[in-house]
């Protein structure tokens, strides 16, 4: 077993580690403190073993993780980030199939796209306020990940973020938020969404094939629900259209079974084919 270290003095440190885990430790000279390493790239990782690689500690010498750095560490349980890391590059923990939890330090401002894709035992992230976007697939496939807590400094939320985080039950969006990709909460577990009213427009796909939700707020900020924007979500039984709406999107409630009655405003001058499932009774007011 591997355990990845990368400055001498980290050893006086591992002692908890090796108790908790049984770790053997190794020391990756390339890596050591003196050399001054400030990026961590995909070709050194890709060099090693990296089935044996059970947990990562990162110097303080180190200001970037590298795109896909610790692509299919399969093994790797734990990482430790250090606030001295600014960025994280694209893919860094994509397929890491093992890492159970990350804490992000507080000098990274963005989570980039597919960042911890398919991270499928991670169970809880925290997502310091520095943050102010959320990339593409950033936590897609996420199976385990069953709460998320989004600061008050984040923007913008990418395509398929959370997409297939199909334990995910409970997020808080804050009003700080803009936008919010396609398909960004699409078929995770969600049991109630309250959008914020910094929210203009709900896109294709946003929640489709959230089984479990059974309510969504929609502030007046919304002018737009797109097209399949909350299709296949069967448990859907109560929603408010506000009267700030002017367009529904095709397949918008489509396959939403529980939904027996939904009123719609007045300013409504578009709805397109198959926005609502039959059964649903659609009541002008």
């Amino acid at each position: 077993m591997t355990y990845i270290h990368m400055n001498e003095d980290v050893i006086d440190n591992l002692e908890g580690f090796t108790e908790t885990y049984g770790y053997w430790v190794t020391e990756i000279k390339k890596l050591q403190e003196k050399i001054k390493v400030t990026t961590i790239k995909s070709e050194f990782i890709q060099s090693l073993d990296i089935e044996k690689i059970l947990g990562i500690i990162i110097p303080n010498s180190v200001t970037s993780i590298g795109v896909e750095a610790f692509i299919e560490c399969r093994s790797l349980l734990e990482v430790v980030i250090p606030d001295s890391v600014t960025s994280i590059g694209k893919g860094a923990f994509s397929g890491c199939h093992s890492l159970l939890e990350v804490s992000i330090p507080n000098t990274v401002i963005s989570i980039s796209d597919s960042t911890f894709l398919e991270c499928r035992s991670l169970r809880e992230v925290l997502i310091p306020n520095s943050v102010t976007s959320i990339g593409k697939e950033a936590f897609a496939l996420c199976r385990s990940l069953s709460k998320v807590v989004i600061p008050i400094s984040v923007t913008s939320i990418g395509k398929l973020t959370f997409y297939g985080c199909s334990s995910l039950q409970e997020v808080l969006i804050p009003n700080s938020v803009k936008s919010i990709g396609e398909s960004g909460f699409e078929s995770c577990a969600l049991i109630e969404v309250s959008i914020p009213n910094s929210i203009t427009s709900i896109e294709l796909y946003t929640f489709r094939g959230c089984l479990s939700l059974l309510k969504v707020l929609i502030p007046n900020s919304v002018t737009s629900i797109g097209g399949g924007a909350f299709q296949g979500c069967s448990s859907l039984h109560e929603v408010s259209i506000p009267n700030s709406v002017t367009k529904i999107g095709g397949w918008a409630f489509q396959a939403c079974k529980s939904l027996l009655e939904v009123s719609i405003p007045k300013s409504v001058t578009t709805i397109e084919g198959g926005a609502f499932p039959h059964t649903t009774k659609k009541i002008r007011i």
